[in-house]
C-alpha cells in the first residue's frame, strides 16, 4: 500500500466527543481515500475519528445532517416578513413607529421578537432614524418627474452655457472668537471611533440640532450667483429682510451688471433660481426681471438638489472657512467686517473646475431624478464623471478608426479619410480628420458614401 503524502501525525488527543469534522479533515480524508487508496479504518486512525464516521463520509457518501434546532424562519418567511414590514411603514406614513412587536402580531408569527430582529439584521434591515428630507406632495413629485424626463438628455456643456447664472440666498452665521469657531467646527464632525461604553466625555459629544447657539454676532444674509466658471454675484443684504423690494434691487443692480460683464452680446439672460415667494417669485421680483431682460429658468418646488448653490456652493464655502480657521490660535478674534470680507474672499477663491463640474452634475442629477420617478434620490457617493466618459469615448473612437479599412472611392476634403464600418446593426458612413493640435479626432457623417461590411 503506498504511503500517504501527508505525514501520519495524529491530531489532538483531547478532542471533544461530539465535535464535527472540519473542512480540512474532510479534505484530507477524501484525498487519502481517492488518491492514496487508503481504507476508512486507516484514515479514522490518523484523524482520531470513528470508523463508522469515515465509512459514511467516504463509502456511503451520505449528506451531513444539520445539527441543532430547526430554523424558525426560513428564507421565504423572511422575504414575506420584509414585504409586510415595508407595507406597514408605508401605511404609517411617518406618523408613528413600526416596531418588531407590531410586525410579529401582524404576521401572526409564532417566533419571538428577538428571532424576528435577528432575521431582519441578517438582511441588513435595521431600525434607523428617518432621513431628513423635504416632504414632497403628489404635485411636487409629478413636476419633478417631468423636469427630470425633459432635461436628462442635456449635455454638460448645455448646462454650463445655456444658463447664464444660478442664484440663491443664504443666511451665514458669523463666528468672531475661538469659542464660536470651536462650535462651528463641531457642527461639521459626524462622529468618532469609540467603544460602546464611551461617549459621555467632552471629545465625544456635541450639541443637538434642537440647541440654539448664539455666536455673539449678528449673522449675514448673502445673495450669491455663479456661472461661467466663477462666482459672479456676492452681495451682503445687511440690515434688511429679504423681500420683493430687495430682490428687485438685486436684479436691476448686481445681477444685471454681472451678466452684462460676462456675456454682453446676449439680449436675454437666463437665471436659474428656486421658487421663493418672498423675493424671486413675488410681483416686484418678476417685474424687475422683465425690465432687466432676465428670463427665469424654473426648477420644481422643494428641490434644493437641483440648485448648485444648495448642493455645492454653500457647503464648499463653509468647508474652506472651517479649514482656514483650524490653523488659527484659540485666542484670535476678528471683527464682523473682517469676517464678511474673508467670507467674500473665500467665495471668489473657488476654482472654475469646481464650479463648472458642480453645474455639469445637473445632467447626472436629472437622470437620477427621472429614475426615481420624481422622488428623492441619493446625492452622495461615487458619481459618474462625464468628462472621463467623453475621454473614454474619444479613445474608443480612435481605436475603432484605427481598426477599420480605408476606402478611396469617395472624394473628401483635404486631410479627411473615409473608413469602413464594422457594425452589423445598421449601415453608416463616417469620415475622420485628425487634429494634431488638440490630439483628438473629429467624426462626421458622410451621407454620399456607403460602406461595405467585411
Amino acid at each position: 500500500m503506498p504511503k500517504p503524502r501527508v505525514a501520519k501525525k495524529h491530531l489532538k488527543a483531547n478532542r471533544g466527543p461530539y465535535k464535527k469534522m472540519s473542512s480540512e479533515e474532510i479534505r484530507l480524508a477524501r484525498m487519502w481515500h481517492t488518491e492514496d487508496h487508503m481504507e476508512p479504518c486507516e484514515i479514522a486512525g490518523l484523524l482520531r475519528r470513528d470508523t463508522s464516521t469515515m465509512t459514511r463520509l467516504l463509502v456511503l457518501q451520505k449528506e451531513r445532517q444539520q445539527q441543532g434546532r430547526p430554523v424558525a424562519l426560513d428564507g421565504a418567511a423572511v422575504d414575506k416578513m420584509i414585504v409586510l414590514l415595508d407595507h406597514m411603514v408605508v401605511v404609517a406614513g411617518g406618523r408613528y413607529e413600526v416596531t418588531v412587536d407590531m410586525l410579529r402580531r401582524r404576521s401572526r408569527s409564532k417566533v419571538c421578537n428577538r428571532t424576528i430582529s435577528d432575521a431582519l439584521h441578517s438582511r441588513k434591515v435595521y431600525f434607523r432614524r428617518l432621513r431628513e428630507k423635504t416632504v414632497l406632495s403628489a404635485d411636487d413629485i409629478k413636476a419633478r418627474k417631468a423636469f427630470g424626463n425633459k432635461y436628462k438628455g442635456k449635455t454638460c456643456a448645455w448646462w454650463t452655457s445655456f444658463i447664464d447664472i444660478h442664484i440663491d440666498v443664504k443666511h451665514f452665521p458669523v463666528f468672531l472668537n475661538g469659542r464660536a469657531r470651536d462650535h462651528a467646527a463641531r457642527e461639521g464632525v459626524r462622529g468618532a471611533y469609540r467603544t460602546a461604553g464611551q461617549g459621555l466625555e467632552a471629545p465625544y459629544v456635541k450639541h443637538g440640532k434642537k440647541y440654539t447657539y448664539n455666536p455673539g454676532a449678528r449673522g449675514a444674509m448673502v445673495l450669491a450667483g455663479v456661472g461661467n466658471g466663477k462666482v459672479l454675484v456676492w452681495e451682503v443684504i445687511d440690515g434688511r429682510n429679504w423681500n420683493g423690494e430687495v430682490a428687485a434691487e438685486m436684479y436691476k443692480g448686481p445681477v444685471k451688471a454681472a451678466l452684462q460683464r460676462v456675456r454682453p452680446s446676449k439680449r436675454t439672460w437666463r437665471c436659474l433660481e428656486d421658487n421663493d415667494p418672498a423675493g424671486f417669485k413675488c410681483k416686484k421680483g418678476l417685474a424687475a426681471k422683465q425690465s432687466a431682460r432676465i428670463e427665469s429658468f424654473d426648477i420644481p418646488r422643494r428641490s434644493p438638489s437641483l440648485n448648485v448653490c444648495d448642493y455645492a456652493l454653500w457647503s464648499e464655502i463653509n468647508r474652506k472657512m472651517r479649514a482656514a480657521e483650524a490653523k488659527w490660535k484659540a485666542g484670535r478674534t476678528e471683527s464682523r467686517t473682517q469676517y464678511l470680507a474673508r467670507l467674500r474672499r473665500t467665495a471668489f477663491s473657488l476654482t472654475p473646475a469646481f464650479i463648472n463640474s458642480s453645474i455639469a452634475s445637473m445632467r447626472h442629477r436629472c437622470g437620477l431624478l427621472s429614475e426615481a420617478q420624481g422622488g428623492h434620490f441619493e446625492e452622495g457617493g461615487r458619481r459618474v464623471r462625464y468628462v472621463g466618459l467623453c475621454s473614454f469615448f474619444l479613445s474608443l473612437s480612435a481605436w475603432f478608426i484605427a481598426r477599420v479599412l480605408v476606402d478611396q472611392r469617395c472624394v473628401l476634403p483635404f486631410g479627411w479619410q473615409p473608413f469602413r464600418c464594422d457594425h452589423r446593426a445598421s449601415k453608416c458612413s463616417i469620415a475622420v480628420c485628425p487634429d494634431a493640435m488638440q490630439n483628438n479626432y473629429e467624426i462626421r457623417l458622410w451621407p454620399n458614401y456607403n460602406y461595405n461590411y467585411y
